[in-house]
């Protein structure tokens, strides 16, 4: 062989020796691609997957969406003293004012912090329009279940919340709200009583199914005055569905002096009154100072109900679960005088429950009232 060919042989078995080198390296580069590639998605499909989950989980719950728009239709409406009017329904209009909010939540939550060894709980009645109104006027800064978050995410640890907003949605297709009247209906506040009753440990409530009840057929509320006489409200009156109380209670408004204190002055109170006609009259006979109840439970439990004419629907079923029943207007001659801490203590209340619907948290005449009697 000539050193020519050797040359030759020599270039060529370089050139395979190269081409192999080359195969081999490349080979296991094209090997870890689709590995890496499998890599990425899995990871990324593992980090969104919770925030799908967590939208859906969402969605399922008792949300605006699901409470108005699927189940509720849009009607027209329009404004009449300030006084939504959507169909045969007639509405106030609601809106977050967080500086209120706040300022309502530091009554609640001094009250609370005042009355250790006293369960302290705060119910805030989301209202019809929350449920039924036109969406501009329960979405945003005017959705009750943003504010009512808002002030009880700044009451303090010693404050016991009640969501009642979740246990009202799902029931809409119930009838919660008078139409013509700014109030809730005994139903509704039978299903606010229900998340009360989580809240409490109250575990053998009864289904309505077991209330003796009845309803009063005619009746046209506030709204009818508020909206500054709507006819459609007129020609379309309310009905007021009532439920007797389960258990042996008797009731009485007790009298209480200018200076606060209990005169002895005490006269018979109706708990339900089924032949009255209107709102006011069915329920514990309105608005009193300071009323009473005694039932046949004898569990030691004594409530006070602090509340304003939302909490009047309320009261009733408070006689299932406690042995002695408070209730209190702070608005009040005579109780705006007291000091609140004081009367519990007195008296051996065991529960406190404060109840207001959505725009008493910003009502200056409620809540200075209130707060009066709390820092007494």
């Amino acid at each position: 062989m000539t050193n020519r060919e050797k040359i030759i042989g020599l270039i060529v078995s370089l050139i395979v020796i190269a081409v192999v080198a080359v195969v081999i390296i490349k080979l296991p580069s094209a090997e870890k691609k689709p590995e890496d590639t499998t890599a990425s998605e899995s990871r990324t499909v593992t980090e969104t997957l919770p925030t799908q989950t967590t939208q859906t989980t969402q969605t399922t719950e008792p949300t605006e969406t699901v409470v108005t728009t699927a189940e509720i239709p849009e009607v027209e409406y329009n404004i009449q003293n300030s006084i939504i009017i959507q169909g045969t329904r007639a509405m106030e209009m609601y809106g977050i004012s967080e500086s209120a909010l706040e300022s309502y939540a530091e009554i609640i939550s001094t009250l609370a912090d005042k009355c250790p060894g006293v369960k302290v709980y705060n119910l805030i009645a989301p209202t019809q329009v929350e449920f039924y109104g036109p969406e501009d006027y329960r979405t945003g800064n005017r959705s009750q279940k943003k504010g009512i978050q808002i002030a009880y995410d700044a009451m303090s640890d010693n404050v016991i919340t009640v969501d009642a907003w979740s246990s009202l949605a799902l029931h809409t297709d119930e009838y919660l709200y008078f139409r013509t009247d700014h109030h809730w209906t005994a139903r509704g506040a039978y299903y606010a009583y229900l998340a009360f009753a989580k809240k409490a440990g109250i575990t053998a409530v009864q289904p309505l199914e077991k209330y003796e009840s009845g309803k009063t057929d005619g009746f046209v509320g506030t709204m009818y005055g508020f909206s500054g006489k709507a006819q459609v409200l007129a020609d379309n009156p309310d009905y007021i569905e009532y439920f007797m109380p389960l258990n042996n209670a008797k009731g009485e408004i007790l009298g209480v002096g200018s200076d606060g204190s209990l005169t002895g002055n005490n006269s018979s109170l109706s708990i339900v009154n089924p032949n009255a006609s209107d709102y006011a009259g069915t329920f514990i006979q309105g608005d009193q100072a300071l009323e009473r109840i005694v039932t046949d439970n004898k569990n030691g439990r004594k409530i006070l109900l602090i509340k304003e004419s939302y909490g009047n629907c309320f009261a009733p079923f408070l006689t299932e679960a406690f042995e002695e029943i408070y209730i209190l207007d702070p608005r009040k001659d005579g109780v705006n005088q007291m000091s609140l801490p004081t009367f519990i203590s007195e008296n051996g209340i065991t529960d406190v429950i404060a109840l207001n619907y959505a725009l008493a948290t910003s009502n200056p005449t409620i809540k200075d009232s209130f707060r009066k009697i709390v820092n007494q």
